[in-house]
């Protein structure tokens, strides 16, 4: 495809090809959100979704809505695909290891990977199947979508941050901003992308699991009361097993997720409180299972997390 050249944050920096089609695998919320932005601002032919041989022929034939407006995707099957310049692993926690398998054919040495999965290690699983070079650190924020049997809704696109880890991946970060500002997708650049990792998992841990716990929406887990005072006790406990894994999370940075929380649809509901909703299991081991694991390494309680862990347990034991 040639050399070309992309400006962002003051640099400028030649890569060996430009992103034109992306893979998407995973067909929920984030899924379709971006799916939806890349195929109406780049056309049909610069996405599609990855399907398993055995969900081909049923997905081929799906067609969706995204806030009321049909939208027909491009399935691929796993094993007559080819590599993308882009592969965006949009699937949850339990599904991630079928997906590392059924992508075998989308990756080779150009690649880039990205993961908006929720939690704080999906980066790291990719990475020791994929190489870390091309496993690009990102967090999905700020999204309300909400998806129903192939129905997106969302009053809010959020926006998809990512960064550098090592100064090898600046040219691939450069490359993915230019890439979603083509593809009209709000996006940041984050410097410390490790401390924004972690800022969402705090934002997780506390509003996907009480939405569950409580069968809260946004807003009833943001007015004053015990919900509110549940998902702020869990979401500092976050800060203290952060320090012990050297990452500074602060107060600023709780109460900076609170506001973001604070501009999303209060009748919405994040994604465990969604699966609350079908009776489907959360990914809680994501949250307070991997908060219950890290403070036990450092010799720390979360008695917070640990609650919600418990409450969790035993509304998916009632399924």
């Amino acid at each position: 495809m040639g050399k070309w050249m992309v400006e962002h944050a003051g640099r400028g920096c030649t890569v060996d090809h430009a992103i034109r089609h992306v893979t998407i695998v995973g067909m929920g919320a984030l899924g379709l959100l971006l799916a939806d932005a890349i195929q109406r601002n780049l056309g049909h032919m610069a996405v599609d979704f990855l399907v398993d041989d055995e969900r081909f022929e049923r997905y081929r034939k799906r067609t969706s809505t995204v806030n009321g407006q049909s939208r027909k995707f491009t399935c691929t099957n796993a094993i007559d695909t080819h590599p993308a310049d882009l592969v965006i692993i949009a699937v949850k926690e339990r599904g991630l290891a079928s997906a590392l398998d059924e992508m075998a054919r989308c990756v080779d040495s150009h690649t880039i990977i990205i993961s908006v999965m929720n939690g704080i290690v999906s980066e790291q699983t990719i990475a020791s199947r994929y190489g870390e070079r091309n496993v690009i650190a990102c967090v999905a924020q700020g999204m309300d979508a909400m998806h129903v049997d192939g129905a997106l809704t969302y009053s809010h696109p959020g926006m998809v941050r990512f960064g550098s880890r090592v100064p090898e991946q600046d040219v691939l970060v450069d490359g993915l901003a230019d890439f979603f500002g083509r593809a009209g997708i709000p996006f940041a650049i984050d410097e410390d992308i490790t401390h924004r990792i972690w800022a969402k998992f705090m934002m997780n841990v506390g509003i996907n699991q009480v939405c569950l716990a409580y069968g809260a929406t946004y807003g009833e887990a943001l007015a004053p009361g015990p919900v509110n005072e549940r998902m702020r006790g869990a979401m500092g406990e976050v800060i203290g097993v952060a320090a012990a894994e050297g990452v500074v999370l602060t107060r600023e940075d709780l109460d900076a997720d609170i506001d973001v929380l604070a501009t999303l649809d209060p009748m919405g509901r994040p994604s465990m409180g969604q699966d609350g909703l079908a009776r489907r299991p959360s990914e809680v081991e994501l949250f307070s299972g991997t908060m219950i694991r890290l403070a036990e390494r450092h010799g720390m309680d979360v008695p917070q997390n640990r609650w919600l862990h418990d409450r969790i347990g035993k509304i998916e034991a009632a399924y």
